[in-house]
């Protein structure tokens, strides 16, 4: 999947990328809903992949886990599901992130980002996925 930023005739308002991290979906009460693969990533949302259902509508709270940094925990509205299992894929939007929590997203994006590009731009680097997927 292509980086998209705003402008490039998608609806989201931040850029997003392909990254390299999980996020533990836990419902009301604190109960973990389970472990998801976070597939891409922006400051406004995610696309998260995993096995268990996460209802359309929903609230959840996650603890997003990017690689060398500390846990951020969020709350997320739980948009869209694509797919059957074991290919579930769930779209959340953020919901009242605090600036820093946005800010620290917001980089890890941009540098990942930037990393794509960097290995694009290598010669004879292919733009492999497996280049982004380096921790920031």
């Amino acid at each position: 999947m292509p980086p998209t930023t705003p402008g490039s005739g998608d609806r989201r308002r931040e850029p997003r990328c392909e990254v390299a991290a999980t996020a533990t979906v836990l419902a009301a009460g604190s109960r973990c809903l389970g472990t998801y693969v976070v597939e891409n990533l922006s400051a406004g949302g995610a696309l998260l992949a995993g096995d268990a259902a996460l209802a359309v509508g929903g609230r959840v709270r996650l603890l997003l886990h990017l690689p060398r940094r500390r846990p951020i925990g969020l709350t997320a509205d739980v948009l869209r599901r694509d797919g059957d299992p074991p290919a579930r894929r769930f779209a959340v939007a953020f919901r009242n992130l605090t600036p820093l929590m946005q800010d620290a997203i917001q980089r890890f994006v941009l540098i990942s980002l930037q990393r794509r590009r960097d290995a694009a731009a290598e010669p004879g680097a292919g733009g492999s996925l497996d280049t982004v997927a380096e921790e920031p």
